[in-house]
């Protein structure tokens, strides 16, 4: 497995910029727009890290992080959303064994959960 960064947003903007600073920082990246789209990446099996954003197009935001994890129970997950949670979401992402990161987040905050999860 290499160090492949998957960004999963549907938000172009969102998707561009964790791209930009995640290569600026050495990683190798690829994003995608939807969950399909990030289930075909990591059926490749490169995919070490994804950062994914809790609603994603055409699926719950729970039933992507559960699809997600169990494609590769291995995978270090961040799930990064800009909407409350309740409590019972929070407490199956910490089930999934799945970092969260609250939108809009700083970027130190994100590299450390980031960081934390690749050492």
């Amino acid at each position: 497995m290499s160090n492949l960064i998957l960004v999963v947003d549907d938000e172009a903007g969102i998707r561009d910029m964790l791209s930009l600073i995640l290569r600026h920082r050495g990683y190798e990246v690829e994003a995608v727009g939807d969950l399909e789209a990030a289930l075909e990446v990591m059926g490749r099996g490169r995919v070490s890290t994804a950062l994914v954003d809790f609603f994603l197009p055409g699926v719950s935001g729970m039933d992507g992080i559960r699809r997600i994890r169990a494609m590769d129970p291995n995978l270090h997950l961040i799930v990064l959303t800009g909407a409350q949670l309740t409590a019972a979401e929070l407490q199956e992402i910490e089930a999934l064994d799945a970092q969260y990161q609250p939108k809009p987040f700083q970027i130190a905050s994100l590299f450390q959960v980031l960081e934390s999860e690749l050492v």
